[in-house]
Formats: structure tokens, C-alpha cells, sequence
């Protein structure tokens, strides 16, 4: 999962900016200049999201209880923009994750996506890559 915490990750896809953007910008509609849907779109479309297929993406997501959340085993990693408002409870998934941890890093919901310490946790999360013959 992307993008969560734990408030999200327990309530269904429903509305919300997520959906109003990417339905507007798979029908072609104009979204408000400077509005709040306009920065979403931009990032949206900057990242090279196709608006059909992440709307899917939406329609995939299914409500995960905390009694579900903490029976998973597998390690975990965690990591929200430290001015990602809007999903604030990412420290609280990763408190509920038995094996989790929670890493901020600079940005917002969007912004952190393209921060270079995004790449920096994961590969450090995912650790070295052993090369194999060849």
C-alpha cells in the first residue's frame, strides 16, 4: 500500500480529492486554477499516472481493520512527507504493524514522492542488492 495511514487504510475508497481529480482528468475536465484539486492533478499528471488505470487503483482498495493489520508478520516500512497533513496517521499504521517502522521524509503527499531521501529509506529499507552470476 501507498499513500495511507492508518485512517485510510481502514475506511473504503469512496470520494474524496483522489477520485474527483483523476474522474475529471479521465473525462477532461477543467479543474480549478490554484485550487487544491489543480495541485493534486499536477502531480498526478507530472508522475505519469494514466487516471483510468489509478481510478481502478481506488476501486481496489479494501478496508484493513487494525486486528487485521496486526497480524501481519512481514517487516514494514513506513514513510509519509513530514508536511503530509492530509495522511497524518502514517505513524500510527506503522505503531499497529508488529514489524513496521515509520521514516518521514521532506515534502508533503506529493512532494515527498520526488524527494531524494524517498529513494534513500527504501533502498536502505530493501538493503544491498547482491549481484548473482551472470
Amino acid at each position: 500500500m501507498a499513500g495511507q495511514g492508518l485512517t485510510a487504510v481502514g475506511a473504503t475508497a469512496g470520494g474524496g480529492t483522489n477520485r474527483r481529480v483523476l474522474t475529471a482528468l479521465a473525462r477532461g475536465d477543467r479543474i480549478e486554477p490554484g485550487s487544491p484539486d489543480a495541485q493534486a492533478a499536477y502531480w498526478l499528471t507530472q508522475l505519469g499516472g494514466d487516471p483510468r488505470a489509478l481510478l481502478h487503483v481506488l476501486d481496489s482498495l479494501v478496508a484493513t481493520p487494525g486486528e487485521a493489520l496486526r497480524q501481519v508478520d512481514t517487516p514494514a516500512l513506513v514513510v509519509a512527507g513530514d508536511q503530509d497533513h492530509d495522511h497524518s496517521s502514517a505513524t500510527e499504521l506503522a505503531a499497529v504493524l508488529p514489524r513496521a517502522r515509520f521514516v518521514p521524509v521532506p515534502g508533503d503527499h506529493w512532494t515527498a514522492l520526488t524527494s531524494p531521501e524517498l529513494g534513500a529509506v527504501i533502498s536502505a529499507f530493501l538493503g544491498p542488492v547482491e549481484a548473482g552470476p551472470r
